[in-house]
Formats: structure tokens, sequence, C-alpha cells
């Protein structure tokens, strides 16, 4: 280990946090300790030895929630027509269907609520960390993000029978549009000749496809023009109602699994029985019923802390299908809200931030994976507080420059800024100094 001494060059002034002396960091800044450990791979991958690709390590912090920013889910939506426009919802009913979808699925990962199994669990109902946005091509003017499509040969979604197609990407090769930037929904009618078989079921279902970020939902439609009774009252099941089997096959793209037969990659996610509801189904279902969203049940409207961190692990990963269909927010810098380390913290999982981060006086900050910062957003180390980059790679993943890291006070009350383990400070406007 060398330690090297401090050196106070210019002053620093920024009104959102201090107006004290500070200076970009200098080679002199800096403690530099070889530790005898192996290099820790920065990257996002389950079989990272500092855990950057465990799950538990991505979960958002109630307490302070621009230290994981939520994420946009880029999403457009196909609706397939017979020839002759029938048989799905109207396209003057469409964009209103939409707006009222995209509400319900986004507010039920809002309102996550608490797994109901495994039965009398302690595990936290917390905000999954992401929305859906419709998004139109920005290249076409007037575009609304929502396509109407009008083929006998490819409207239809069967399931089941010698005509299946559930897994067919026809669909999707015609008419696919932003192709893995957007997520590409596409709503379809059973078909009619299937409906009139007392064997097939008019339900929603559905069919997603994670590495090219598509799916299709059938049943949208069977479902809003059925009028049911309820209470003495005929009632529609419109966009609402089909919040479920949406957030369920768009999870599947995010990369979650099904719960209830294998392994998910989640311990907080039992295998059980699937039943549809309380006490319908196979088993004991008068209790051992699931309230998850990967299930096929009534609610769907739980995800557990493992499954928010895989999607968001999946969205840290530089590499992964699903961080093509983001907004990238990640870019600009949000000058008015950094990031402030008000206890001492561990990040280990990657991340992509949004505005600067600002250390608080006696407080540490250790960085162990791989950690993305705007254009021009600084890194500021307050007297008495600790930066540990222990294997972490500080960057911009936005092919510009963050500004650098900044340290704030004089002799032993200076901030201080640690590098193990070969940490790399990549795309840095001001480099260190000697």
């Amino acid at each position: 280990m060398r330690i090297l001494i401090v050196t106070i060059i210019g002053i620093f002034s920024l009104t959102i946090w201090s107006k004290e002396e500070g200076a970009y960091v200098s080679k002199d800044d800096v403690i530099v300790a070889e530790t005898g450990l192996s290099p820790l791979n920065t990257d996002v991958n389950d079989s990272d030895p500092v855990n950057c690709g465990d799950p538990l390590n991505y979960l958002p912090d109630p307490d302070f929630p621009n230290h994981m920013p939520s994420r946009q889910v880029k999403v457009n939506f196909h609706f397939m027509y017979d020839k002759n426009g029938n048989n799905n919802i109207s396209k003057e009913k469409a964009p209103a269907y939409i707006k009222e979808l995209i509400w319900n699925i986004n507010h039920k990962i809002k309102k996550n609520v608490k797994m109901h199994l495994p039965l009398n669990n302690n595990n936290p109902a917390l905000y999954p960390g992401y929305q859906y946005v419709l998004t139109p091509d920005p290249n076409k003017k007037n575009d609304t993000g929502i396509y109407y499509h009008y083929d006998d040969e490819l409207y239809w979604f069967v399931n089941k029978g010698k005509t299946r197609n559930d897994y067919s990407k026809g669909v999707f090769e015609k008419y696919g549009h932003l192709k893995n930037e957007v997520l590409n929904v596409f709503v379809m009618p059973h078909h009619p000749d299937s409906l009139e078989s007392k064997s097939y079921r008019n339900q929603l279902c559905g069919i997603a496809f994670p590495s090219q970020n598509w799916t299709k939902i059938a049943g949208s439609y069977a479902t809003l023009k059925d009028t049911i009774i309820k209470k003495g009252k005929p009632f529609v099941r419109s966009a609402w109602f089909c919040h479920g089997v949406y957030n369920h096959e768009l999870g599947h793209v995010l990369g979650l699994a099904h719960t209830w037969g294998g392994n998910d990659g989640c311990e907080d996610t039992p295998n059980h029985n699937n039943c549809y509801s309380q006490g319908q189904g196979r088993g004991n279902c008068r209790e051992n019923w699931s309230n998850n969203v990967m299930d096929y049940n009534t609610h769907q409207n739980s995800w557990s802390p493992c499954q928010i961190g895989i999607v968001q692990r999946n969205f840290a990963n530089k590499r992964s299908s699903q961080r093509k269909v983001l907004v990238r927010t990640w870019c600009e810098l949000d000058n008015d809200n950094p990031v402030m380390i008000e206890k001492d913290i561990t990040w280990k999982g990657a991340r992509d931030l949004e505005s600067h981060i600002v250390i608080q006086p006696g407080n540490t900050l250790t960085i162990k994976c791989r950690v993305s910062l705007p254009r021009e957003a600084q890194i500021v180390v307050q007297k008495g507080a600790t930066l540990i980059l222990d294997g972490a790679t500080i960057e911009n993943d936005c092919d510009e420059q963050w500004a650098g890291i900044r340290v704030i006070g004089k002799g032993g009350r200076k901030g201080k800024v640690v590098l193990l383990n070969n940490a790399k400070l990549e795309n840095m406007r001001v480099p260190f100094r000697n």
C-alpha cells in the first residue's frame, strides 16, 4: 500500500451542496491499495466473485430512491385484424383502450403488494422500479406508437390444436416496428373458428419472446365485448381487467420465469400448486394460493424482492436484451437532485445514475461494480468522507464524459479516495493530475 500526500488546488463552489474549498482529485489525493485479492469483475454476470450478478444486490432502497432511479421501458402496440378490419378492438377505440391499459399495468407495478406465499413470510413489498411508456417512432410524423394491421393469415391467435400458432414469429417478422429498440406488443384475437369449439377456452393468454423484446397477447377483444352480470347489473371488463396478463407476459420479456413448478432463480418464490384463486385449483387452495405476477392467478399484483432484483439486474447489464428497450435517462444530468450518501453504504450491483454523487461528512461509499454517471456529473467527497472504489468501474455509458472526483476540506479532515483491486475511472473529463 502506498499513501500519497494531499494537495489542494483551486476553489470549488457548487451551491446545491457546498460552498467550501475543494478541487478535482489529483494522484496525490489517492490511496492505492493492493490487497492481494483477485481483480474483481465489474460487469454484470452471475459468476461475478463480488456478486455483481446477485439479484438481491439490485433492490431499490425506499429511503434513497435516486440511488437506483426508476427505469422507463419503451413499448408500442400492434392491433391485428382480418382484411375487413374485424375481430379486434376497433381502430377508433384502440387509443383510449391502450391509454387505460398502460395506466393500469403501471399502477399495479407502483402499488406492488405483499406476497401471499410463502405463508407468513416477512418479505417486503418494494417498488419494482420501472414503468412502461408508449413510444412513437420519432422519425415518423404523427406517429402514435399504436399500429393497425389487416392480414387474414396472421391476425389470429390459437394455442391448441393443429392450427396452433402461439409460438410462430411470423407476425413480428412482418409487422414488428423499431425492433430491439422498443418492446413490441401484438394485441391479437382468438380465431373465431376456434371459439366455436366447446373445448377451446376463450381466455386471456399470451406468449413472450424475451431475446427479441416482443410479446403477443390474446383475449383482450373477447373480454371487452363480453358483458357480465355483477350484483344484478351489467358489467363490462375493460382494459383494467387485462393488467395481469400484460404484466405477466411483459414480465417474461424482462427476464422473469414462472414460479410454481421449477427453479425461477428466486428463493422467495416457492413452488406451489398454481391455484387460480382462493379455493379454486389443485391441492390445498384455501391457503396456498398465489398473488405473484408470474403465476396464473386472479390477482397477479405482487413482485417478490428477488424478481425485482432480476429485472433491475437485466436493466443494468450492458449486454442484455432488456437494456435495449430502456429510455436512456442516465445520459442527461439532473443537476438539482444529487445522490446524497448520508450513511455508510456499499453498492454491489451495477447502476446507471442520473445526477452527481455527494458523500456527506463522516460517511463512506464503497462501490464494487460498474456505475455510469451522466455528462458533467461529479463525485463530491465532503470533509471527513471516504470514497472506496473496490474493483469498480466508474464510466459514462453515453459516449460522453463525466466531470471527475472533487474532494473537500484541508489536512486530516479532507475527503479521502481509495482505489482497490484495479478499480477503473473511465471517460473522466478531468483525469488525475500529476
